[in-house]
């Protein structure tokens, strides 16, 4: 059996097993929201059936990662095509708020042998200028921003671990700022756009807005723009509709 957490790229990229599923069945390749971690997907593992493989990465610059963080979803998707095992690739790349831009980045390199997309809370590229100045918040300023989402810095970890991961938030906030999408509606591989109903970061009016830039199945969660982890069994039952 794999250990369940790995690192490449020199301990830059790290690769957390969440389930390790059958040999039969699917796989998810998780990518998470900024300043987030693979611990994120968490919840969504332990809501799906036992035998989906469920894999998430953790991006450099992390608690569990070396390096620093990277300012670019180019640079990022770069960064795992070559740090991670090929063997993964074919599996459904699943991406929540920065994540899904990571996600959708590499599915266009992937096609062929990624099985499917799935991205979840992320606002759509068009629109996303509405955000980018959160950049811009002290420290102080950008924690009590990431609590109203539902993200609680302040309340998770020591002093040292949340400049760290501050630090991160920063570093993907400009990455989701320098963010474009140019592709095809239609991008060769199955699509799932889900978003949260109660989504203050990306109402969903706003969020169904990916339908002008990509091809896909159209839903929503209940839950604000974590949804991904208070409603976990919600996401994997409409995960599962979109894998069969």
């Amino acid at each position: 059996m794999p250990p369940p957490y790995v690192r490449f790229a020199e301990g830059r990229v790290g690769l957390l097993t969440l389930q390790r599923g059958d040999a039969t069945g699917p796989s998810l390749l998780c990518f998470p929201h900024a300043g987030g971690s693979a611990r994120s997907f968490a919840a969504l593992a332990r809501a799906l059936p036992r035998d989906w493989a469920v894999h998430a990465v953790d991006p450099p610059g992390r608690l569990g990662t070396a390096g620093e963080p990277l300012t670019s979803v180019n640079q990022l998707v770069e960064t795992y095509l070559e740090a991670l095992p090929p063997t993964l690739w074919p599996s459904f790349l699943l991406g929540h708020s920065l994540g899904g831009y990571v996600a959708l980045a590499l599915a266009e390199k992937l096609v062929g042998r990624a099985r499917g997309l799935a991205i979840l809370a992320t606002t759509p590229p068009q629109l996303k200028s509405s955000i980018d100045g959160a950049r811009d918040l002290s420290d102080a300023e950008l924690v009590a921003w990431s609590a109203r989402l539902g993200y609680d810095l302040a309340g998770q970890l020591p002093p040292e671990a949340q400049a760290l991961v501050t630090r991160a938030l920063r570093a993907d906030l400009l990455a989701h700022a320098r963010f474009r999408y140019e592709g095809a509606l239609q991008l060769g591989m199955p699509v799932l756009l889900c978003g949260g109903q109660a989504d203050t970061l990306c109402p969903a009016p706003s969020f169904a807005r990916w339908r002008d830039v990509l091809r896909g199945k159209l839903c929503f969660s209940n839950g604000g723009h974590f949804f991904v982890q208070s409603h976990a069994a919600e996401l994997a039952a409409e995960l599962r509709d979109f894998v069969r």
